[in-house]
């Protein structure tokens, strides 16, 4: 029988892929434990495992990689001190490969593996290569959601292309040059500095890419790590013709889609000192590729808007948007969207195939472009083999057709209850009925009745006891049926169900990687992550999670040296645990750094003017004064980065997590750390309830707030100041009408009641107390999303519907606690007008000089300019401004010494100043921090809300 591959490949890939991880997670805790016997004999068996099965399916990539993979862990782990962190570094970087890797064998392509082959022999000859600190591979950083200002970036291409052939020709003329001198090599720098920061402010990744090629060769060449010879200048040149024709490219498409990543290699390798052959350089130079995005592909099968394959897909339930979405941004566009989603499992070829045939039907009858031929062939042409092995056990269910299923299940709660009320009315009419009748038998003696009158009493009897019984088999059926309706929906509810694994397993390697570009230490340790919530909520839950850890281990820990200091273990330690209490579910996130310090956040506060003066700041808790951290804009760092300080990250947490339905505490102490706790519902499809009824209203009350419900009397009020409260186990908790707090009139023969009932609820740390005018009952229900008239409703998340199909408003308990603020405080002053913030931009370059003008202009700031250092110090000096951005190379003065000079005169010392650059290194940007920068922002990661953040956050807006 002939050996059909295809058939084995979707168990390799899943078995890969598991591999991975495993190997992903053993290396960090190899790191930890180096002598860890078991872990290495894990490692190396995983990696064997990788191998034969490649080799058996003929992967010769794959195969390769995991070769040298294990026979470079066998022999650092013989040799002493050989799992260095360095060695460890180059091991991840192989194991996100091999990632990449597996990709290609589902999508049928290939990559190059040379050089990191070559890291792995380095290892193995015992002379490892150190590669750069990585970036931090946690989840893209979340921004607070803003409507951006569109800004037409076609307005400033053609001033982008007047600028970069101006830089090119200086490149493009330093090739030609026999021996540069000092001053034309500072000059060529400098071009090469700007062009790819311009290129990169306008996200030209290709030509920015070339251009910062340029420049490491030509600082290589300055720091006399190579010589101009004729290699290099051959490379340089080979280089500068690449800028050209992506310039050429832009201006007539508007895009630089020409990719050389083989030549960008060979300029990594000559700017290391590493001698190229001239034939191996000319090949790569013609090893040009097109590398169509996205957004502009036509591809058959998904060129029609409106009606496109991915769309349809969705529409089927097949897949969802997210995970189309990522699929774009992920595998290479120039293969048939659905050959790529079928290479990945995410959908079969019978699914493709009919939804092609549906998509070329309705273009026909529109008239529309036809799907061709060949690509309905390229889905046709799997085998039958190929089909059985797709088959599986389980069927792919989207989660819009299982919330359907779940909203189904829901809807049977109000009958269910209404069932029950049935029943125990029967019951109760019965009863009445029949003590009704024995009474009436009682005052009617027997011997006076008719024989008549006699048989209808005897056959009433039979009718009671009939009714008797039908009752009673009503109430077992009843609970019958709620025993099956409760099993149903928690089946349902369950479908949906996923541990929280799947975003903690993701935070180890995070940790790492963002400790190592900080310069930290961190030991994390994470507990409770098959603890299951709803498959939506872990999805969303994972972005406030990253800003805790980024906080965490930015802010929170301190370095191995100030740790020592102050009698510290080196290395923080950072706990993350999940656990099911009750209904609720608690996450916590945990570190032994500085804890939050309180006078600092004191003196933010009344720096950004959160409280009107000290006076009112006195009157704050220290639970209110740690809750300011919330306030959005709000930091206590004084140098902001790409990584924090705008002072967004805890204000997006907040808001993440009450969107959940949950809130967030905090409990800090100084140089103890800080523990922050979110607590969850388990499912926003359901929750349990405490059903209260204030006004002509019923509200309900998340159980997991509801501490107790209180009785209280007019005697039991105190009134403190201008709030009245009630004195509950020797605490003050301050007490309000429910009614107030929604806004609610209330007329005075309610307040002047002699009796109340009140709840006392809690959240975010804090207790208050709600009057309402009955407590109803306590049960489950399912929850209903709000229409968004009720959006600005913040005290109210969503509502249910009673067996009397009488609405219920679900209260939203850390917006009602925070509306109380607003109930006790009267005569509040108005805010001052606010004066347009003035702003200097400095930048040698026209063109990102007129796109920082133009963002910053949108948003409402006037906005100057100047060319370099000197004339930005001496505008400053002439007019007054609010902030200074600036770029840092630059002639004349540069933006480290504009920094000093502006820090060195009194009269403006304490204007901020954010730099905007190329530059990326840890060098850099602590030099910043010592001259006096307030902000640091990467052109690479640049983008408008990137800027209006920072500014935002130094100056307001």
């Amino acid at each position: 029988m002939k050996f059909d591959r295809s058939t084995f490949i979707q168990k390799y890939l899943s078995e890969t892929r598991d591999n991975l991880e495993r190997i992903n997670r053993l290396l960090l805790e190899l790191e930890k434990n180096p002598a860890d016997l078991p872990i290495l004999q894990d490692l190396m068996r995983s990696l064997h495992t990788i191998k034969g099965s490649s080799r058996m399916l003929n992967i010769s990539s794959m195969g390769d990689v995991a070769h040298h993979f294990e026979e470079a862990v066998e022999h650092v782990t013989k040799r002493e001190g050989g799992l260095v962190s360095s060695v460890i570094d180059i091991f991840l970087e192989t194991s996100d490969r091999m990632v990449k890797l597996l990709d290609d064998v589902a999508l049928e392509q290939s990559s190059p593996t040379e050089d990191i082959l070559e890291n792995l022999q380095h290892i193995i000859d015992g002379a490892p290569k150190t590669i750069a600190t990585p970036e931090p591979v946690s989840p893209q950083k979340v921004k607070p959601v803003r409507q951006a200002v569109h800004i037409d970036k076609t307005v400033f291409i053609q001033k982008f292309l007047t600028e970069a052939m101006g830089y090119h020709k200086t490149l493009a003329d330093f090739a030609k040059v026999t021996k540069p001198g000092a001053e034309l090599l500072d000059h060529t720098i400098r071009a090469a500095h700007t062009l790819k920061g311009n290129a990169r402010m306008l996200k030209f990744e290709n030509c920015g890419n070339l251009a910062q090629r340029l420049e490491m060769m030509l600082r290589a060449l300055k720091g006399r790590k190579i010589s101009w010879k004729a290699e290099v200048k051959r490379a340089f040149d080979y280089a500068c013709r690449s800028i050209g024709e992506m310039l050429e490219e832009i201006k007539k498409s508007g895009d630089d889609r020409t990719k050389n990543a083989p030549l960008i290699d060979l300029l990594d390798q000559i700017a290391g000192g590493r001698k190229i052959d001239a034939s191996a350089l000319s090949a790569a130079f013609e090893n040009r590729e097109i590398a169509v995005k996205p957004s502009s592909v036509t591809a058959t099968g998904d060129a029609v808007s409106g009606d496109r394959l991915g769309e349809r897909l969705i529409h089927a339930g097949l897949i969802t948007r997210e995970q189309l979405n990522h699929v774009n941004q992920t595998t290479d566009a120039k293969t048939p969207l659905g050959e790529r989603l079928v290479g990945l499992g995410l959908v079969t070829r019978d699914n493709v195939h009919k939804l092609l045939q549906e998509q070329k039907a309705t273009r026909e009858l529109l008239g529309q472009v036809r799907v061709t031929k060949t690509n309905m062939e390229h889905v046709d042409h799997v085998t039958e083999s190929r089909r059985e092995v797709l088959a599986d056990q389980s069927i792919r269910i989207s989660l819009d057709k299982l919330d359907v299923l779940i909203k189904l299940a829901g809807e049977l709660t109000p009958h269910q209850i209404k069932n029950n009320e049935h029943t125990r009315s029967l019951s109760q009419i019965y009863i009445g009925l029949h003590r009704a009748f024995k009474d009436l038998r009682l005052k009617t003696p027997a011997e006076s009745l008719s024989e008549d009158a006699r048989d209808r009493l005897e056959e009433m009897d039979r009718l009671f006891g009939r009714l008797s019984s039908l009752i009673k088999d009503r109430r077992e059926a009843t609970a019958a049926l709620e025993l099956v309706h409760n099993d149903i929906q928690q089946s349902t509810l369950g479908m949906r169900m996923i541990p929280l694994r799947a975003i903690f397993d993701a935070f180890p390697r995070a940790v790492r990687d963002l400790a190592k570009t900080l310069q930290k230490q961190v030991e994390l340790v994470i507990e409770g992550a098959e603890t299951e919530m709803d498959r939506k909520m872990v999805e969303k839950l994972n972005e406030p999670l990253i800003h805790l850890i980024r906080n965490a281990v930015d802010h929170g820990l301190e370095t191995p040296q100030e740790r020592l200091n102050a009698g510290k273990p080196e290395a923080g330690r950072m706990r993350i645990s999940a656990m099911l209490e009750g209904n609720s579910i608690v996450i916590d996130v945990e570190d032994d750094g500085r804890g939050l310090d309180l006078e600092r956040i004191k003196a933010r506060a009344l720096e950004k003017k959160i409280v009107q003066d000290a006076e009112e700041l006195k009157r704050y808790s220290e639970h209110e004064l740690v809750n300011l951290i919330f306030h959005p804009g709000f930091s206590t760092l004084e140098f902001i980065t790409d990584i924090s300080g705008r002072g967004f990250g805890m204000d997006v947490v907040k808001q993440s997590v009450e969107a959940l339905k949950g809130y967030i505490s905090i409990r800090t102490a100084k140089n103890v750390g800080s523990l922050f706790t979110i607590h969850l519902p388990v499912t926003l499809t359901a929750l349990r309830a405490l059903i209260v009824r204030a006004g002509h209203n019923q509200y309900a009350f998340p159980l997991p707030t509801v501490e107790e419900t209180v009785k209280i009397t007019r005697a039991d009020i105190i009134q403190v100041i201008d709030r009245q409260a009630i004195r509950q186990r020797n605490q003050l908790i301050g007490l309000y009408h429910l009614l107030d707090v929604m806004g609610q009139p209330m007329d005075d023969t309610t307040r002047q009641r002699e009796e109340y009932f009140a709840v006392i609820a809690r959240a975010s740390g804090e207790r208050k107390a709600f009057i309402v005018d009955d407590i109803l009952d306590e049960r489950d229900i399912i929850v209903k999303p709000l229409p968004s008239y009720f959006h600005s409703v913040r005290q109210v998340s969503s509502a249910t519907v009673t067996a009397d199909n009488e609405i219920v408003l679900v209260l939203h308990v850390p917006e009602l606690i925070g509306q109380t603020r607003q109930v006790m405080v009267s005569g509040q002053p108005v805010a001052p007008k606010k004066t347009v913030s003035r702003i200097l931009v400095v930048d040698d370059s026209l063109n990102t000089r007129e796109i920082e003008k133009t963002i910053l202009q949108a948003y409402g700031y006037d906005v100057e300019t100047a060319t370099d250092g000197l004339d930005a110090f001496e505008k400053i000096k002439m007019n007054s401004y609010d902030l200074v951005v600036t770029d840092l190379e630059m002639p004349i003065m540069d933006g480290f010494t504009l920094t000093s000079k502006i820090r060195a005169t009194d009269t403006v010392r304490n204007l901020p100043v954010v730099m905007v650059t190329s530059r990326e290194s840890a060098d850099d940007k602590r030099r910043g921090l010592e001259v006096g920068a307030n902000a640091y922002i990467v052109k690479g990661s640049f983008d408008q809300t990137n800027l209006i953040d920072t500014v935002e956050s130094l100056i307001g807006l």
